[in-house]
């Protein structure tokens, strides 16, 4: 889910005067103040009271409810739209301000009153969000996946939460997505490599030979950091791992996907023992909501013919609008999808 879109319904909800608590993955990022991965949904804890206008504000943009969806009322309440999920989790308050959520009909889980008073960031938004400790709580009780042990790890380390016994800390291998800046040249030179030789298994792809670089494919990263770059690395404390990034072309010297000086071409890599974890996907998640941010209106790709990378961009927006020859230029049109008027 895009930070856009975030902050839409959050927009939307405080308009309505319904109070919202942030919890789950968008809750995670807020507490540190930074988006850190990409998230399929926002979680937002609600008063029962206000749970059916809640329904009735996502349904009038374009959002319904997953009736089928487990697991669903009384506990929560899934709405589903084109680009969008919100969880919401509607809770009774006690008069201490305790939010008691009923899980079934005869079992509650508690959301303390402090731990309903987390503050941090989304955007640049101020955000109510559920605090790190209920945050742990709530992570406890099944087997955590990479994701959990992520979040679960920079929240350790930004707030001193305590650790299963029997997890080792995983912080120097857990992969974080920041910006790509001049210095990072060469390694996106190595990724722009991966992306022109995506056929091909050869063990030496992911090496530093630049031969395979033609002068139109240098286009992509000479002179990285001029205006109008923009990119994203994803690195451990040990290696990186991939990286996305768009530039503007000049239409006397355009790359592949060009469509229009103002809208940028995009471009995407990860190394192969990463890929198929996600690290893709936040990389483009990262680029794309920058694009928005600065006010582009559309972002485009070239595509070539049976790379697996197509389905990225179809689940992320992105449709076909050109065909060129064993290739297909992609655009993702930045449009608003959300807004405060019904």
């Amino acid at each position: 889910m895009l930070l856009r879109d975030v902050l839409n319904v959050l927009n939307v909800f405080a308009s309505a005067e319904i109070e919202t608590v942030v919890e789950g993955g968008w809750g995670i990022d807020a507490l540190l103040g930074e988006q850190t991965r990409s998230h399929e949904d926002l979680d937002l804890v609600v008063d029962r009271r206000r749970l059916e206008d809640s329904k009735k504000i996502l349904s009038r943009r374009g959002l319904t409810h997953d009736a089928g969806a487990w697991p669903g009322m009384p506990a929560r309440t899934l709405m589903r739209g084109q680009r969008m999920t919100v969880d919401l989790h509607p809770v009774t308050f006690d008069a201490a301000k305790n939010g008691w959520q009923q899980l079934t009909e005869n079992s509650w889980g508690l959301y303390t009153a402090n731990g309903l008073n987390g503050m941090g960031l989304i955007g640049p938004r101020p955000v109510r969000c559920i605090t790190a400790a209920i945050q742990l709580r709530h992570h406890l009780g099944y087997e955590w996946g990479e994701k959990e042990i992520g979040d679960i790890s920079r929240l350790h380390d930004r707030f001193g939460l305590p650790l299963p016994p029997d997890l080792a800390h995983p912080v120097a291998t857990s992969p974080h997505v920041r910006p790509a800046r001049q210095e990072h040249q060469a390694f996106l030179e190595r990724m722009l490599l991966l992306v022109i030789r995506w056929q091909h298994e050869a063990s030496n792809v992911e090496g530093n030979d630049q031969s395979a670089l033609d002068e139109r494919a240098l286009r992509y990263v000479e002179d990285w950091g001029r205006p109008g770059d923009l990119g994203f690395i994803a690195a451990t404390a040990d290696e990186k791992l991939g990286a996305a990034w768009c530039r503007y072309f000049d239409p006397d010297r355009p790359g592949y996907g060009y469509m229009d000086q103002d809208v940028p071409e995009l471009s995407i890599a990860v190394a192969r023992p990463h890929r198929g974890t996600g690290i893709g996907t936040a990389l483009m998640r990262a680029l794309i909501d920058k694009v928005i941010e600065r006010g582009d209106r559309g972002v485009t790709s070239s595509i070539e013919d049976g790379n697996p990378a197509r389905r990225l961009y179809e689940r992320l927006g992105f449709r076909t609008v050109r065909r060129d020859v064993g290739a297909r230029v992609m655009l993702l049109d930045i449009t608003p999808t959300f807004s405060d008027e019904p």
